[in-house]
Order: structure tokens, then C-alpha cells, then sequence
């Protein structure tokens, strides 16, 4: 019911595979030249964080923060961040490439929810295409993005514990020294709180 190439057909502005080269317009319709621009931009970078096997270590998350950062800054260009990652994904037979965009799409969907029009179809899409168990794990980060208003964000890009734990698809624990000098071992996730 909500396969993802039904959002394509009405949404895309050009023809949906996975691209060797730089697209020379943006997936989804744009407000403005400057929105257009920096989507452009953003392709490049997809493609550079999923294609370039010498970028590791701290570089790999840096360029993985920058992409996340710019959804976080600025929500017009989150679903269009989201339909990128799904298209360089989509029949993508690298194994390591392959890896890397589900990455992405994990540090995406830790920081900030896709838009309700996309949100059923990338689900779908996600459920249909993961990669090497990121199946579940980016399921579970999009059912609790349902639960949050769709202009919410965090404030930053992922830490280093939700990184490695994105890597290895595993849970996190924090441990909490309690006032009374107490020690206590926590599940958290992405969008946990303070309070919680």
C-alpha cells in the first residue's frame, strides 16, 4: 500500500535509480534557487560519505554530521536527504557502499523524523530494501519518529556511543551516578531525554 516507487511517481522530479555522478537537479521539488543548490550539494556529499573508501575514522563522521546537521538546520531539506539516501541505496550492489548509506540513514533518523508525507513510504522502503540488519534497527528509530512532531529535531548530530552502536546495529546503555551515590545502568535511545 505504500510502496515507496508510489511516492516516487508523484513526487520525483527525475527518474529514480542510483546515480554514478552528480545529479543536476534536486529528487523533490524546491522553494527557492538556494534550496535547489544546496540539495545539489548534499548529493555530492551522499555520494562522497557512501563511494569514497578512503574516508574513515573521524573524516567518515564528520561529513555524516555536516549531512545531518543540514536537516537539522534546515527542516525543507530533511525529506529530500531521506529520497537521496533511498536512491543511492536502491539496487546498489557494494557491499560497502551499500553499508554506508544505511549508516547514513541511521544518523538521519536519530536526529530528525521524516516529513508524515514520506514517512509510511520510507518505512516500506525500509522494511523492502535494508541492508545486513539495519532493517530492524532503522524501523525502530521511524516508529519512534512517529511519535514526534515532524518540525522536531535534535539540536546535534549523533555522539560518538550512537555512532559505533549504529555501526554494529546494537542498543546503547548509559551508566548514571545517582545523588545518593548510587550507580545505575540505563537502555537509551536517540531521542531519550534527560528526564527520562
Amino acid at each position: 500500500a505504500y510502496a515507496f516507487t508510489k511516492y516516487v511517481n508523484v513526487y520525483f522530479k527525475q527518474k529514480w535509480q542510483m546515480r554514478k555522478n552528480p545529479v543536476t537537479k534536486p529528487f523533490l521539488a524546491k522553494n527557492s534557487e538556494l534550496e535547489a543548490q544546496e540539495s545539489l550539494d548534499l548529493f555530492k556529499l551522499i555520494m562522497r560519505f557512501m563511494n569514497d573508501p578512503t574516508l574513515l575514522g573521524k573524516r567518515e563522521k564528520i561529513i555524516a554530521d555536516y549531512i545531518v546537521q543540514q536537516g537539522i538546520s534546515y527542516p525543507r531539506l530533511r525529506d529530500e536527504i531521506y529520497v537521496q539516501i533511498c536512491n543511492q541505496t536502491l539496487l546498489n550492489h557494494n557491499d560497502a557502499n551499500n553499508e554506508r548509506g544505511w549508516l547514513l540513514m541511521t544518523h538521519c533518523l536519530s536526529c530528525f523524523p521524516p516529513s508524515s508525507t514520506i514517512a509510511k513510504y520510507l518505512l516500506k522502503y525500509v522494511s523492502d530494501q535494508a541492508y545486513n540488519g539495519y532493517k530492524w534497527f532503522c524501523q525502530q528509530k521511524l516508529l519512534q519518529c512517529y511519535e514526534l512532531d515532524p518540525e522536531l529535531s535534535r539540536w546535534y548530530p549523533p555522539c560518538l556511543l550512537e555512532w559505533k552502536a549504529a555501526r554494529k546495529r546494537a542498543g546503547m546503555a548509559v551508566e548514571v551516578r545517582l545523588p545518593d551515590g548510587g550507580i545505575s545502568v540505563g537502555h537509551v535511545e536517540s531521542w531519550t531525554s534527560s528526564e527520562e
